[in-house]
């Protein structure tokens, strides 16, 4: 059982960084001569670096990256289909037949599939932010931003970087707020 949820949790991740940050890396390059599509990657890109963040959180081994990468995992699909009521009013509908637009509304549609499949595989790790005891998913969900860690940092000290993305919490969870009393000002007049 565990070689089949380790090979899946590895999967995700796999899949994760091609589809969360390779492509649209990529693709918002690309995307500058559309700029509907452009500014739609950058909300993207804001609202996804709650995944760094939460990357730097669990390759420090601090619990409360379960959290922060269950609350991406809801965040992104709501960003690529809804926008940011900060920078980018709510229109779904992205219209327009440009390859650019047809690509994008393909992306988010992976995007959507990609979350609604890391939520299961994230959940059972949710009590370990308050202390549930060892458990087969948080060491699982702590090896791989450790292993990423390594590769990309070398010998740096994780606990240093753990507490660089502790700090951006509260930069980030402004932001959340800032975008919501916007979005409530919004849908309210």
């Amino acid at each position: 059982m565990e070689t089949i949820i380790e090979w899946l949790i590895r999967l995700d991740v796999m899949v994760a960084v091609v589809v969360l940050i390779l492509f649209p890396l990529v693709f918002l390059g690309v995307a500058l001569r559309d700029a509907t599509v452009a500014r739609r990657m950058l909300v993207y890109w804001r609202v996804s670096s709650l995944l760094a963040i939460t990357v730097y959180l669990l390759s420090a081994e601090l619990a409360v990256g379960y959290l922060t990468g269950f609350l991406a995992l809801l965040f992104i699909p709501a960003a690529v289909w809804m926008g940011d009521a900060i920078y980018h009013p709510p229109d779904s509908r992205l219209p327009g037949a440009s390859r650019l637009r047809a690509v994008y509304r393909g992306w988010r549609w992976v995007v959507t599939g990609l979350c609604a499949f890391s939520i299961p595989l994230i959940m059972p790790a949710l009590p370990c932010v308050v202390g549930g005891g060892p458990n087969l998913f948080c060491d699982l969900w702590f090896a791989l931003p450790e292993e990423y860690f390594t590769f990309v940092h070398g010998e740096a000290d994780p606990t240093i970087w753990g507490w660089i993305a502790v700090g951006a919490l509260p930069v980030y969870g402004l932001y959340l707020a800032f975008s919501a009393v916007t979005w409530y000002q919004r849908t309210t007049s």
